[in-house]
């Protein structure tokens, strides 16, 4: 049986409770029943995976990329009237982008250094 890797554990834990404070303890603040929930579950799924993987660095940054990725789309996002009248709003562009970009930068960090310890 493979060893649980801590790391993953913990920033497994991290992600969860963000999850818990960004979907019902801010919740005015973005208005997003469903896609709080669609952006945490591909994360979780990952990062049970990752558990079971030597990875050091890629699920501490998945983690932190879920309130990372709000707190930016929150600063940064522009709501606006489309030309129907209803409301919209570009903070799911913004931190779905956030979070996707921070994910690809920690797997090339980590693949760099994998690569340095074994050369």
């Amino acid at each position: 049986m493979k060893k649980i890797n801590k790391t993953s554990v913990v920033s497994l834990l991290i992600l969860v409770i963000s999850f818990i404070v960004i979907r019902y303890v801010l919740f005015e603040t973005h208005g997003m029943k469903q896609f709080s929930f669609m952006l945490f579950l591909p994360l979780l799924l990952v990062m049970i995976i990752l558990c079971f993987m030597k990875v050091k660095i890629i699920p501490f940054v998945a983690a932190i990329s879920y309130p990372i990725g709000f707190i930016i789309a929150d600063l940064f996002q522009i709501n606006g009237v489309d030309a129907g009248g209803g409301a919209t709003s570009n903070l799911w562009i913004i931190w779905t982008s956030v979070i996707a970009t921070m994910i690809v930068a920690s797997i090339v960090v980590e693949l760099i250094n994998s690569k340095k310890v074994k050369g």
